[in-house]
């Protein structure tokens, strides 16, 4: 049984059950509410069952319009790195009760009191899914407003999830990007993510990159460029690191199966059990990918319409990195020579004498979009730019913006209003462009004299395939 206040400091109610769920002992306590964990009536009574919850039960001091948002917040969108509100129910001052998945493996505080180093793909596995449901939330139009470290569990299969709506504020449903920029809500919780982000590397203060990854964050702070911050900051930790499991127990054997690189995308899958064999899962067997990914990947080409299966696909291999692509590339190329070489009516012959090809290494010319300078790259970006809005094409869009930026959104706008039959674009000119300010890989270049309704400067950033257009900045 429980002791649960809900008639004020001074006053109990004692609770059995709630929702057919037994009270067995409370997990934590805060200004609105008391958490419980709670068993499912006809499970056994053990800690790490699979059919327990956490069960939410408000304080009097709690209003039923907080109560109403919370509830919102953890139903809006399809946010899977966000914890779970698996039921309703009523308690016995008449006020919801909230029944919530278990997150068993504590929080990402107590994870950082338990661990003095964190390995940098430790980091990387617990900040890049978080960052981008939090992108997710602002876009379903929620913002969480209580971002921390205690507020950030760990689901039993090692994967983060944001908790705690407590604070959580509802904007409209779907807001625009302008929107999103301009909310002093949704840059509060960018610049709670970034301090919970700085906390986490910090930890991994062993790693190569980690003090240039610190001083990035200190760059945004400084440029105020925390708009688009979730996705960028995504984008940045899988060139920080490779990603891999987060270690709870230190005493056992590390897992064998990390997370691969850029497995975490702007639709985020969960850690889960792979399904029944699949069509396609036989294929997959031979990569020995994480069950959680196997499960996606199968999803994506066998469970979706003819339709939509380009689009899947073309989502899937976005995620593997440049470096394969290369390798790929050069053992096609070598067996594309071999092939010709190979002359019509002897090959019995040809197949004795000729030589076994040697994959060569292909040569990846990026043009001054992949060097060092700047501003030698901006030239290109902005003619490539041009070419992308006089053929009024999204796709074009990937080789002059960087994924997931707000230069990205703003020109695949422009562009879908050229395709719905709006005269013109913008054409975003320089005029003897300059160097602001380099911190490693990004570049806040000024444009020049430009008029005034363009922007006057824009942060670049270089990645994999060469420098891309993060950002265009006002005056």
């Amino acid at each position: 049984m429980a002791q649960y206040n809900g008639r004020g400091h001074s006053g109990f109610v004692t609770i059995e059950s709630v929702g057919g769920y037994r009270l067995v002992r409370k997990l934590g306590a805060g200004e609105r509410a008391e958490v419980y964990l709670g068993h499912a009536r006809s499970a056994p009574s053990a800690d790490t069952d699979a059919h327990s919850a956490a069960i939410k039960l408000y304080r009097p001091e709690a209003t039923r319009d907080s109560i109403d948002r919370e509830i919102e917040a953890l139903s809006r969108g399809s946010v899977a790195h966000r914890v779970v509100l698996l039921d309703l129910a009523t308690a016995v001052d008449g006020k919801p009760a909230l029944i919530l998945e278990r997150l068993s493996l504590g929080s990402l505080g107590k994870l950082l009191v338990d661990r003095d180093v964190l390995r940098a793909g430790e980091c990387v596995t617990i900040l890049a899914p978080l960052a981008l449901a939090m992108a997710q939330l602002h876009e379903a139009g929620v913002v969480h407003g209580g971002i921390r470290l205690e507020a950030i569990g760990f689901r039993e299969s090692g994967a983060p999830v944001l908790a705690n709506f407590g604070r959580a504020q509802l904007l409209v449903k779907n807001p625009s990007i302008a929107t999103l920029q301009s909310d002093p809500l949704v840059a509060a919780d960018c610049h709670a993510l970034l301090a919970v982000a700085r906390a986490t590397i910090e930890r991994a203060r062993v790693a190569l990159g980690c003090a240039e990854l610190i001083e990035w964050f200190d760059f945004l702070a400084r440029q105020s460029l925390l708009d688009s911050f979730p996705t960028a900051l995504a984008e940045r930790l899988f060139d920080f690191a490779e990603a891999e499991p987060v270690r709870f127990d230190l005493g056992a054997p590390p897992p064998h199966d990390g997370v691969p690189a850029r497995a975490v995308s702007t639709r985020v899958v969960d850690y889960v059990q792979a399904p029944e064999p699949q069509r396609c899962s036989s294929l997959l067997a031979a990569f020995s990918l994480p069950d959680w990914l196997a499960e996606h990947l199968v999803s994506s080409v066998d469970s979706h319409p003819v339709s939509d299966l380009r689009a899947r696909l073309t989502e899937n291999l976005k995620r593997v990195r440049k470096p394969y692509w290369i390798v790929v590339g050069a053992s096609a190329a070598a067996l594309v020579v071999a092939i010709a070489a190979v002359p019509s009516g002897s090959t019995n012959t040809a197949q004795a004498t000729a030589p076994s090809a040697t994959p060569t290494r292909v040569p990846l010319d990026l043009g001054d979009v992949g060097g060092d300078d700047p501003l030698a790259a901006l030239d290109e970006l902005l003619a490539a730019r041009d070419r992308c809005i006089a053929d009024a094409s999204v796709l074009c869009l990937d080789a002059v913006d960087q994924r997931g930026s707000a230069a990205l959104r703003d020109d695949q706008t422009r562009i879908r209003s050229l395709q719905g039959g709006a005269e013109s674009a913008p054409i975003i000119r320089s005029s003897q462009p300059s160097l602001v300010e380099r911190l490693g890989d990004t570049a806040l270049l000024s444009l020049g004299d430009v008029a005034e309704s363009q922007p006057a400067s824009v942060l670049m950033m270089k990645g994999e395939s060469g420098w891309r257009i993060r950002e265009w900045l006002d005056g």
